[in-house]
């Protein structure tokens, strides 16, 4: 016999996963109403969706939800495409996991199509079967001539129980005592990100006019002040949080599961915002979650992401203003880590018709993953027709 017959047969792992091909397609959305936060004024979403293509004719998608721009962190839309592009599909295709450094948002929007692919495959949901629904918080942009107000109602009325306005220094917060008038009793949270470095005094200021109100539904803090200083920033959040009257949440400081623990160390944070989109979306818990798991994610997951428990800081979902894919695979994880708080609301709150079946709020007024396999939605065909930009078909 030849030396052929003593060699190990190559194992193709494509064909484990059954991944025949890699589509990405970026689209366009526009939002119903601006969004001016400290990084800018979004009114259109621009998001990379990744459709993973399988062998039996089953489809699974994700969603990189990045910014157009780099400013919110260094990762951004057309970044992420070539990432997509020319490194972490080709991997997955390849059979080899897919791994760069410093590219979450890509990295997760890939990692979620395969799980979603996976998880149809086998007719299992990504959400919990058993998790209650999520309190919605509404986030507004900052304020400018009575929008604030004007926004809070808009928000109570679509169900929030909750607001968080988007705040940068300005010497006045008139804005509160309007919103407070509009809607009593209300609690109301503000995001800095990350813009009071030398701005601390009147901040200390705000959240003293911000304590005066209820602060806890169903046992969850839901008035705070998050992200005042720079993310690399955590021993001035640290000092800064002992002279708050509310406490101080971290949204982008927290790059990775780690930095939960470390902020919770230095004292630098009481709650954190957890963004799917941005810490490894639903392939995070796919390592716990039995059957689907080794075909799902490889990388080893952090439990002190998961675990919740009382030594770490309160943990509430955030969001990216993402489309319908990516809200659904978010509130998905937001069930699987019993998650009883979000930023993530319903389709009607960002687009006048979203990417895929509306999500909205449930009968009991919380938000809820969509049903079925998977993450329960795939965009409508004729919709993303409309909004696609770009589509790229990657093969092996």
């Amino acid at each position: 016999m030849g030396a052929e017959a003593n060699q190990a047969p190559v194992v193709d792992d494509r064909n484990r996963l059954g991944v025949d091909a890699v589509e990405l397609v970026r689209v366009r959305l526009p939002l119903r109403r601006a969004l001016r936060s400290g990084h800018g004024e979004e009114t259109v979403r621009e998001v990379v969706l990744v459709r993973a293509l399988g062998t039996d004719g089953v489809e699974g998608w994700g969603e990189c939800s990045a910014l157009e721009k780099p400013t919110y962190t260094g990762e951004y839309t057309d970044g992420a495409w070539a990432v997509l592009r020319d490194r972490l599909a080709p991997a997955l295709l390849a059979g080899r996991s897919p791994h760069v450094v410093g590219h979450p948002f890509a990295t997760a929007a890939l990692v979620g199509a395969r799980a979603d692919l996976v998880l149809r495959r086998r007719h299992e949901p990504a959400a919990s079967v058993d998790a209650v629904g999520l309190a919605w918080t509404a986030v507004i942009g900052i304020p400018t001539n009575g929008s604030a107000e004007r926004e809070g109602v808009l928000a109570v009325d679509a169900g929030a129980t909750g607001l968080k306005v988007k705040v940068r220094p300005s010497g006045s917060h008139d804005w509160l005592a309007g919103v407070r008038a509009a809607v009593a009793d209300l609690p109301v949270a503000v995001d800095a990100n990350a813009g009071f470095r030398a701005h601390e005094d009147e901040l200390v200021s705000l959240a003293a006019a911000l304590a005066v109100g209820a602060g806890t539904i169903d046992g969850s803090t839901r008035i705070y002040v998050e992200q005042p200083l720079p993310a690399e920033d955590l021993l001035g959040h640290a000092r800064l949080a002992s002279r708050l009257a509310v406490p101080i949440a971290l949204d982008e400081s927290i790059a990775r599961v780690g930095d939960i623990e470390t902020a919770w160390a230095l004292g630098a944070a009481a709650l954190v915002n957890v963004k799917p989109a941005k810490l490894g979306g639903i392939g995070w818990w796919a390592p716990r979650a039995g059957g689907a798991a080794a075909d799902v994610q490889e990388d080893a997951t952090d439990e002190t992401f998961a675990a919740g428990d009382a030594a770490g800081p309160e943990r509430f979902l955030g969001g990216m203003v993402e489309t319908g894919v990516g809200r659904a695979a978010a509130l998905a994880l937001g069930s699987r880590l019993e998650m009883k708080v979000t930023d993530v609301g319903p389709s009607s709150w960002y687009f006048d018709d979203d990417l895929t079946d509306p999500i909205e709020l449930g009968e009991d007024g919380r938000m809820h993953p969509p049903a079925g396999p998977g993450i329960g939605v795939v965009p409508r065909p004729e919709r993303l027709a409309q909004v696609v930009v770009e589509r790229l078909l990657i093969r092996p």
